[in-house]
This record gives C-alpha cells, structure tokens and sequence, in this order.
C-alpha cells in the first residue's frame, strides 16, 4: 500500500508541476490587440479618428519610431510627445479617397486604465462611395498585433478586423454627399 502511495504521489506531482507550466505560460502570454474608431459627421463636415491602443506598447512604437524615450504620462511631457504621436499615427495610419491620401489633424491624446486614446480629424466636405484605410499601428514593434476597425456613418456601422501582416481595409461607405 505504501508503494501504491508514492508512485500516487509522484504522479500527481508531476502534474501539477505540468498543468503549472502550461496554465503559467498561457496567463503569461499579452495578446496585442488595437482600435480605431472613424466616424463621418455630416454636420461637421469631417472625419473624427479615435485610436485606442495599450500604453506600454504604444511607448515602445513611439520610442523606437522618434529614437526617444517616450514615456506618455510623465509629468513633464512637452510637446515632443504630441509631435511623436502625430508623426507615428501619420506614417502608420492613413486613409485614401482614391489616390489622395487625406491630411490627419492631431487633436490630442489621454489615458484610460491601461490604453492610451489618441484623437484625429480629417475635413471631409462629403463621404465618398470608398475610402482605402492601412492601419499599420504597432506592426513594426509587434508581430502578433491585430487592429479592429469600427467604421460609423449616420445609423451604420460595420466592422473589421486586420491581423499583422495585413494593413488595408477598403470601406464601402453607406452614405455620400452627407446623406
């Protein structure tokens, strides 16, 4: 009986020891995953971009992109920040109404829990029929990255996914000529 206890023992042992390993290795694993918002305003006659993104990850993009340490809520951000962020969203987010690439407005940028939310507008006098988005955020810093795109238009709404390596979205937009 006592033989049946330790190779009992043991066994259990070496699984827990296992199951540890494998629940360890799943819970230590991020998984990276951003969001872009672009919503036409008729009345304003503009696109508005909101970018929601992870702060440690986005610090790391920034960092690497200006060649700074780039640290987004340190109290004593200067303007480098704001011009850092625009340059960074400018070269890897773009929107393209047939060949022109239409000019991000950086608005501005804050926190929320662990994101960071980074605002943009593009004048827009009417939504046309396509509009070609590469949204490419965090693609040069992180392989596993997956950005989700919610598209709004009055009543409307459609969404998509873009998985890295994949960066273009061709939207069908559902309204034109601010109807």
């Amino acid at each position: 009986m006592q033989k049946y206890e330790i190779c009992t023992r043991a066994f259990f042992s070496k699984m827990m020891v296992t199951l540890s390993v494998v629940l360890l290795t799943g819970m230590v694993h991020p998984f990276y995953l951003g969001l872009s918002e672009i919503r036409y305003h008729p009345e304003n006659k503009q696109l508005e971009i909101s970018i929601k993104l992870f702060t440690d990850d986005f610090e790391k993009c920034l960092s690497s992109h200006s060649r700074k340490n780039i640290r987004l809520f340190a109290p004593d951000n200067g303007p480098e920040v704001d011009t850092a962020i625009s340059q960074y969203v400018d070269t890897h987010f773009q929107i393209y109404k047939g060949r022109t690439k239409l000019q991000l407005q950086y608005v501005g940028y804050e926190k929320s829990e662990e994101a960071t939310w980074s605002y943009f507008e593009i004048p827009l006098t009417s939504l046309p029929e396509n509009l070609e988005i590469k949204n490419s955020l965090l693609y040069d810093c992180i392989t596993g990255q997956s950005n989700i795109l919610h598209l709004k238009s009055g009543d409307h709404q459609k969404s998509y996914k873009l998985n890295y390596p994949d960066s273009i979205y061709h939207w069908q937009t559902f309204m034109t000529n601010g109807e």
